[in-house]
């Protein structure tokens, strides 16, 4: 594959991941809002709750939708623009989506025709189950999803044989090291988006004199989750950002681009990577931040556990600070946690090695005698 064919399809990917994901996110959320207005409607009796609950299944309905569609063409997209990868590890990241369909999805389409059209038709405290179990399915279909992803960056229970990841151990597959913080993150994450939905809906009725009672529980529990969600949001983002400087601190350093191991990282607001000066031209705050994890060398040891990978060239400094580095998701090469060592750091440098071959991925050696040769 040559550098603009890999370019597009890295651009394509990221694009429809990019627009997929808003409608998921939305999805979880307003499945457990609509769930909870019914349980309250049940327990209270009052009818605004129903009222409220009606108005916004419709539009989950539509993001339930919107994310079926948006999402189908991510799996063809991994076979066609990452085929090679889709063949070193489709045993394990296979089965993970195989799931997530078979106990997830079905779940949700089942009992959303129950939650959408058995208003009259079904008794009340059924109707009120087959919310509950949507936004149970629609938690479910994100613990599969986020577990293959996760395994993605921190992969674990697993051999390389011929090239390819075969399972070993499921409940490590599932459970890896970063798995536990990015679905604690994405489902906080969920939750705080449909809150601020929910309260600029109730906020607008209320200035609009329209739907008064309605619009004050809106905005009373939309502000009430975001000052809870809020903060914690800010812990679980901080945890997951310390478990990816543990496992991939290359990463971490890239999407900060820091070029050079030259002692504690210094906290870049804004600036504008240059790959042929091998430097970053720093446009705000380049005060050198402490805390990652207490020590103020913490990032410069990280980095220097992955010097390799640096003179290797790993090249996704250009555009990782604006998309966190999307070209690093789903590439073979970061498969392993960098400071592996012994029998699992061979068996994926043998995963590394087939899925890249066919691949032409665009890598650059620094070192100063590859550029002489170059040259």
């Amino acid at each position: 594959m040559d550098a603009s064919a890999l370019l597009v399809s890295r651009i394509q990917f990221g694009f429809t991941i990019s627009a997929h994901i808003i409608f998921p996110a939305f999805s979880i959320g307003s499945s457990a809002f609509v769930a909870t207005l019914l349980v309250l409607w049940r327990r209270t009796g009052r009818d605004h709750y129903l009222r409220i609950a009606r108005f916004w299944t419709k539009i989950f309905a539509v993001s339930f939708a919107m994310g079926v569609v948006s999402g189908i063409p991510l799996s063809y997209e991994l076979g066609t623009n990452w085929s090679r990868y889709s063949l070193a590890t489709g045993n394990v990241v296979g089965p993970l989506i195989g799931y997530e369909v078979l106990t997830a999805f079905f779940l949700e389409s089942t009992f959303l025709g129950v939650m959408l059209f058995g208003w009259t038709r079904v008794p009340p405290w059924l109707h009120v189950t087959s919310a509950i179990l949507v936004a149970l399915g629609t938690m479910i279909s994100a613990f599969w999803i986020l577990s293959a992803n996760s395994w993605m960056q921190t992969p674990a229970g697993h051999i390389v044989q011929n090239g390819l990841a075969i399972p070993t151990d499921w409940f490590h597959v599932i459970f890896n090291p970063s798995f536990p913080y990015r679905f604690t993150h994405m489902l906080t994450a969920a939750y705080l988006t449909t809150s601020v939905v929910v309260l600029a809906a109730g906020a607008r009725y209320l200035l609009e004199g329209k739907f008064q009672d309605e619009a004050r529980t809106m905005l009373r529990m939309g502000v009430g989750m975001v000052a809870i969600l809020g903060p914690a949001q800010l812990f679980f983002g901080d945890q997951h950002g310390l478990n990816t400087l543990e496992y991939q601190p290359a990463k971490v350093a890239a999407m900060e681009g820091h070029w050079e191991n030259n002692g504690p990282a210094a906290l870049v607001l804004f600036g504008i990577p240059d790959d042929d000066r091998e430097l970053e031209h720093r446009l705000l705050g380049q005060w050198t931040a402490h805390g990652s994890c207490g020590r103020p060398d913490c990032d410069q040891r990280h980095m220097e556990r992955n010097t390799n990978r640096f003179e290797s060239g790993a090249v996704c400094g250009r555009q990782s600070r604006q998309d966190r580095c999307v070209d690093q998701w789903y590439e073979p090469r970061d498969l392993w946690r960098p400071q592996s060592t012994g029998r699992h750091q061979r068996e994926c440098e043998g995963l590394r090695q087939e899925s890249e071959r066919p691949r032409g991925t665009v890598l650059r050696d620094r070192r100063p005698e590859a550029r002489n040769e170059h040259r």
